[in-house]
């Protein structure tokens, strides 16, 4: 399925979600050491890679990132990011943590953001990564054999400052390489802004050449170390990147997502190279 896009503003920059991008740039979590929690070294296991696989082709066709909250496996990630995941029975969604692939699901989800490209809101989904994924090595990935090692980062639920400088986000758009890891991008953080759900938006500016790209979208936004919100929407102009982030005092679960609708579990089929 395509991936969301949204309208051309009068000014000429395009507003885009962060979490589509062709499978073609998809890239691995660089393995590392465990990084302790309120750190998120780039490619440490506190940052997920987010593929998205077609049941019917088994081949990747979209991906974005998230990030643990707890140590069971639980990780925010956008809402859009896996709207595939929740509608379509066909779609697998699979978490790599350290270069290793394991089964994810939907937990809860806001299926208002679905279709609506652009929308400032509570663009925010919870995912459960589980148990390993058999037959199945995507790319240079490889399935999991022992139990997931989820390090949660530090969120802060307060008010968020309206200004900053040094905000980071980690993710994974668009970086690829011979060794590649997520990547850490640094901006400002320029204003907050309520939306029309309630939602407390962060306004991020970067330097376009440094700034967040398709594929970021989930990726923890950073000050002073701990999270304090989730990269969603970008708007690219000719010197700097304006991207919206969902405030971490504005997340939570939204729709619950049924247990039986796509399940943590194996493979239902082989996969067969040619």
């Amino acid at each position: 399925m395509p991936g969301l896009t949204g309208r051309p503003r009068a000014s000429g920059r395009a507003r885009r979600a962060l979490g589509i991008a062709a499978c073609v740039a998809l890239v691995a979590v660089a393995g590392g050491m465990p990084c302790p929690p309120g750190a998120a070294a780039a490619g440490g296991p506190g940052v997920v890679l987010l593929v998205m696989v077609d049941k019917h082709t088994w081949q990747p066709y979209e991906y974005g990132s998230a990030f643990f909250f707890d140590r069971s496996g639980d990780a925010y990630t956008a809402s859009h990011v896996v709207a595939d995941a929740v509608r379509d029975p066909n779609v697998m969604l699979v978490a790599v943590v350290n270069r290793t692939e394991y089964a994810a699901r939907v937990e809860c989800w806001n299926p208002a953001m679905r279709g609506t490209p652009g929308a400032l809101g509570r663009d925010v989904a919870i995912v459960r990564v589980g148990p390993e994924v058999p037959l199945f090595p995507l790319w240079q990935f490889v399935p999991a054999t022992s139990a997931l090692a989820a390090v949660p980062l530090r969120i802060e639920t307060g008010s968020p400052s309206p200004r900053a400088h040094g905000v980071r986000v980690i993710g994974f758009g668009g970086h690829a390489g011979p060794s590649p890891s997520a990547a850490d991008r640094e901006g400002d953080l320029t204003g907050t802004v309520r939306a029309s759900d309630g939602a407390i938006i962060l306004k991020m500016s970067f330097r376009a050449a440094a700034a967040p790209v398709n594929g970021d979208s989930g990726a923890p936004v950073l000050a002073g170390g701990v999270v304090v919100g989730l990269a969603a929407w970008e708007r690219t102009g000719a010197a700097t990147t304006e991207v919206d982030a969902v405030a971490a005092s504005s997340f939570g679960c939204v729709t619950r997502v049924p247990a039986g609708q796509n399940p943590l579990g194996p493979i239902d089929a082989p996969v067969r190279r040619l």
